[in-house]
């Protein structure tokens, strides 16, 4: 069942996705997820590796297997409204593709069982507003230690 990505490219939705805390760690990936807040309610998918797995190559190829997975099994088992950012790993390399589509079932089941938790709870999920409130209090500290700063020179 194939099915058409909308992707997110702009690294202000995958910082929003990591500040959420919706985290699934499986096998060959890392599943990071946050709510979107768009009005015509799409689900997006990014995707992303670390320079620590190796050179462009090597990068580029677990993008794209991972693109494939994504394509081939998300379909309707993603949350409507949601963001998701797919974090390649070393061994999605050399994993076979079915366990890497397993894992990818087994990452948005955790996904959905971490937002249904929230929910019954009354929790409320990150995304834009845990990303904004993070960057202000990055702000505020780097304010506070100039003004700090500041004062211990005239001092």
């Amino acid at each position: 069942m194939a099915f058409q990505l909308e992707r997110i490219k702009k690294r202000k939705y995958f910082m929003a996705a990591a500040a959420s805390g919706l985290k699934a760690v499986s096998g060959g990936l890392i599943l990071q997820a946050s709510p979107n807040l768009l009005p015509d309610n799409p689900t997006r998918v990014g995707f992303t590796t670390t320079k620590k797995l190796g050179h462009a190559v090597i990068r580029n190829r677990i993008r794209r297997r991972l693109r494939e997975v994504v394509r081939l099994n998300f379909g309707s088992k993603g949350l409507a409204g949601f963001d998701y950012v797919v974090i390649g790993r070393k061994s999605s390399l050399d994993k076979n593709f079915l366990d890497l589509c397993q894992d990818l079932n087994q990452a948005l089941k955790m996904i959905r069982q971490q937002v249904e938790q929230a929910q019954s709870s009354g929790q409320k999920i990150g995304g834009q507003d845990a990303f904004m409130k993070q960057a202000m209090s990055k702000k505020k500290k780097a304010k506070r230690r100039f003004l700090k700063n500041l004062k211990n020179k005239n001092q």
